[in-house]
């Protein structure tokens, strides 16, 4: 399965719209608001794939556990492992455009562009950040209860084999999947009588163990990710509550404004009535 290039689908940039900004490694082209929110919609397109992505592979872990066909269950695992793979790829590169945008930002901010601009900008940021911190935790919770099923699918097999099997030695044997349970499952092929059992118990245990060690090690990457997208978040929120403060601030101000001139206009007209009547009067006296 060829993993999707998410800038394939995006619009060429007009040179018109970018600007050339100066920085410690040389001068980085910034896009100008119209590239902005057309990069931001291409993102959003990129999550609802994401996130398509994750159900999927949720789907096909379930299906590989329920599978009872070694080659069903082979086939459920390959395609698991090639859509884990595009996923990584995905969530890296959205990640790094949000970074991109990040120094963007900051690069805006130095050259002192209009305080409304960047407010759009930041806002339009930390949603697509929200979004994408929540997909994530998503896959990573698929990923979670995944292991947890397998883990549970091993202890049932080596309760086939020893059904009087310690915890101490499920565990054990749980935790050594990937070197064919341990001891529980070699005692267990020397015996005749459970030999059969045993093998073919074996056989799916062992055939369990890449999916453990690929969604340990994407478990791993994805903590690795909320740390870095933690503090990048964090600091967006401050951003967003000053904005949304100083936007209450600006209609506080637009509506006192707005209630001065009602009165300004009221009284103005009760000014042009009363002159109005002092001239009827000064008619009427001459």
């Amino acid at each position: 399965m060829r993993g999707r290039d998410p800038f394939e689908d995006q619009p060429p940039m007009e040179m018109g719209a970018i600007r050339s900004f100066k920085h410690q490694d040389g001068p980085r082209e910034v896009s100008g608001t119209e590239d902005f929110f057309e990069s931001i919609a291409s993102l959003q397109t990129d999550l609802k794939e994401l996130q398509f992505m994750i159900d999927s592979v949720g789907d096909l872990n379930r299906r590989g556990l329920d599978s009872t066909a070694p080659e069903d269950r082979n086939a459920a695992q390959v395609e698991s492992a090639e859509l884990s793979d595009e996923i990584r790829s995905l969530i890296q590169s959205i990640k790094s455009q949000i970074q991109s945008y990040e120094a963007d930002h900051s690069l805006l901010r130095q050259r002192g562009d209009p305080e409304q601009n960047l407010n759009v900008r930041t806002q339009q940021l930390a949603g697509l950040k929200k979004r994408f911190v929540e997909t994530v935790q998503r896959y990573a919770e698929v990923e979670q209860n995944s292991r947890r099923a397998i883990k549970a699918r091993v202890e049932r097999q080596v309760r086939i084999v020893k059904p009087n099997a310690t915890d101490e030695e499920v565990r054990m044997a749980v935790e050594d999947e990937a070197n064919g349970g341990g001891a529980v499952f070699q005692q267990a092929l020397v015996s005749s009588n459970r030999m059969g059992s045993a093998r073919n118990a074996l056989k799916e245990v062992q055939s369990r163990a890449e999916d453990m060690r690929r969604i340990e090690q994407t478990i791993t990457e994805l903590a690795q990710l909320f740390n870095d997208m933690a503090s990048m978040v964090e600091e967006q929120d401050v951003a967003v509550q000053h904005i949304e403060k100083q936007a209450e601030v600006i209609n506080q101000d637009v509506e006192a404004a707005t209630t001065e001139l009602k009165t300004a206009v009221v009284s103005a007209k009760g000014a042009r009535s009363k002159r109005k009547c002092c001239c009827i009067l000064l008619v009427v006296i001459l």
